[in-house]
């Protein structure tokens, strides 16, 4: 959970992933382009991101979302709002980074007590739900 949706005073572990970062280095850039969900991309768009990510290699290779859409955004402003919402988020995800504490990958964490909006905890029980289900599809003994 991001703090902005947290009460006042939420405390979560040192292994929760608070934030995300993106890895926007050429080779880990390159490693997601080959990916299959990307093949969408076309060349002007996979030319935009190479040279927005040399140019970002000359300082921090780790970017919040904020961050890399305005690398991206010197080279192709329109990038992000032209892809469909399949590859957005698969390029997400391909260039999010493993972050560590005391040796521990950081893992998202949500407590539900501690959201502002019983809204977004429905919603949230509703998603679980339904990924049970799924999953239960592919694997009868799953549990949650």
């Amino acid at each position: 959970m991001s703090p902005e949706n947290c009460k006042t005073n939420s405390t979560f572990s040192p292994a929760a992933k608070r934030d995300i970062r993106y890895d926007f280095s050429p080779l880990w850039l390159e490693r997601a382009l080959a990916h299959p969900s990307l093949e969408m991309l076309t060349q002007a768009q996979q030319v935009s991101l190479r040279n927005a990510s040399l140019a970002a290699a000359k300082h921090a290779s780790l970017l919040s979302l904020t961050e890399l859409k305005q690398n991206v955004g010197k080279f192709d402003p329109a990038l992000f709002n032209t892809l469909d919402d399949k590859t957005y988020f698969a390029l997400l995800d391909l260039l999010e980074a493993q972050q560590q504490a005391n040796g521990l990958i950081k893992q998202e964490q949500v407590i539900l007590d501690a959201s502002r909006s019983s809204h977004v905890i429905e919603l949230y029980r509703l998603f679980v739900q339904q990924a049970l289900k799924k999953r239960q599809q592919r694997q009868p003994t799953a549990q949650r």
